[in-house]
């Protein structure tokens, strides 16, 4: 039988039998808002300036994540959860978990504001803040009305403090806990090379592809390479130029056309911007838009027009815009995101998994329901049954 459920099984009845349930700290009490736009002015200047370890946990990103995706979802409602708190040095901070509620069926599920957008999920907190926010969080959920009965947190770090507290914290507070694959992540570790140390490594018929689709572009006159890292007229092109080539890409259109222009200029604002654009016969043929923060170039978005497929352009602009984070950002990674996509593999160097977490909650009728379909099934799965259980989100 799975340890790991024994474990749940024997932390859950011991904490029943204490005849107690845990609803947070009275010391730092947590809040809910419904909407980014109910913060006080103070909540916002303080939450705009918590240094995020990525993009991706940035009040700034769910912000954006919330206007321009979330606000067109009918069925699910926001539930962002805040503890304003005094640090040592007396000085007060805020940091928050935006969440996300909606039903499947009879259950109510509380879920990370986050969609197939979002290669990493994580509180909007310094590190040294998120273990306090986590426990604060767990106890909140806990003590909510009407109860949750499902609470998912997707995609996570599996190394990082965040993924063992929250399953220690949800533990605590009577939920059956369990972790799942969301998605591969290809990143490349630079270890203090050059590009041209970098590229040397590569495998050889990546380097050949390169050399030679760049010696053939090389004798072209219509050859142009647009950069934009900043707000103006140049960002406002690059976009158009991205949005064009999209829709000549093997892609599926975008189903919120303005989370990408968005994005764009609030990396631009940020300062994390690297967009780029190839052109070829005085159009653009070939974009792509990497985010550049705290030492790693994350690869977000890129397209190329696939009746240029005889030149590699794509090939090309990823080694120019990898040549710049290398040697001009000086990253010491890069990242491709999400997926585990062959040609991801020739570029990068390490191969992760993206994790979730899963609880249920042990007091209410459907997390008990559910909790046995999806532990019991995974054994019935082990013993080669083929099983059925809880959805456990979007992720790829």
């Amino acid at each position: 039988m799975n340890n790991n459920f024994l474990e749940n099984v024997f932390l859950t009845t011991r904490h029943w039998l204490s005849g107690r349930r845990d609803t947070g700290t009275a010391h730092h009490p947590v809040t809910t808002v419904n909407d980014f736009g109910e913060l006080s002015p103070e909540q916002r200047r303080r939450l705009s300036v918590v240094e995020s370890e990525d993009v991706f946990s940035s009040f700034q990103w769910f912000e954006l994540l919330s206007l321009t995706t979330f606000c067109t979802e009918p069925l699910a409602s926001q539930f962002i959860y805040l503890l304003d708190t005094a640090t040592d040095e007396h000085a007060a901070i805020t940091t928050c978990l935006p969440m996300i509620a909606c039903r499947q069926g009879r259950s109510r599920f509380l879920k990370p504001l986050a969609n197939f957008y979002s290669p990493l999920f994580a509180p909007v907190a310094e590190p040294r803040h998120a273990a306090q926010l986590v426990a604060a969080f767990a106890g909140a959920v806990a003590g909510d009305k009407p109860s949750w009965d499902i609470v998912q947190l997707y995609p996570l770090d599996a190394q990082s403090p965040f993924f063992a507290d929250a399953q220690a914290a949800l533990k605590k507070h009577g939920f059956l806990v369990g972790t799942y694959f969301c998605h591969a992540n290809w990143y490349l570790d630079v270890a203090g090379r050059s590009f041209n140390d970098y590229f040397a490594a590569l495998p050889s018929v990546l380097r050949n592809t390169v050399r030679r689709a760049r010696r053939q572009l090389s004798r072209r006159q219509d050859l142009a390479i647009r950069w934009c890292t900043e707000e103006g007229e140049l960002l406002d092109y690059c976009v158009r130029a991205f949005e064009a080539i999209y829709g000549h890409s093997w892609k599926k259109p975008e189903p919120y056309p303005a989370f990408i222009p968005g994005l764009c200029r609030l990396a631009a604002r940020q300062g994390w911007l690297r967009l780029c654009v190839l052109e070829l016969d005085n159009k653009p043929v070939a974009a792509q838009i990497w985010l550049t923060h705290n030492g790693t170039a994350s690869i977000f978005k890129l397209a190329h027009d696939q009746s240029y497929d005889r030149l590699s352009v794509g090939s090309v602009l990823t080694a120019t815009m990898m040549q710049h984070a290398i040697d001009v950002d000086r990253v010491s990674t890069v990242d491709y995101l999400i997926g585990d996509d062959s040609y991801k593999k020739l570029w990068m160097s390490h191969r992760r998994e993206r994790q979730g977490i899963i609880g249920f909650n042990t007091g209410t009728v459907a997390g008990l329901v559910q909790a046995t379909r999806h532990f019991g099934g995974r054994m019935l799965g082990r013993m080669g049954f083929h099983h059925q259980h809880v959805d456990v989100g979007d992720q790829q």
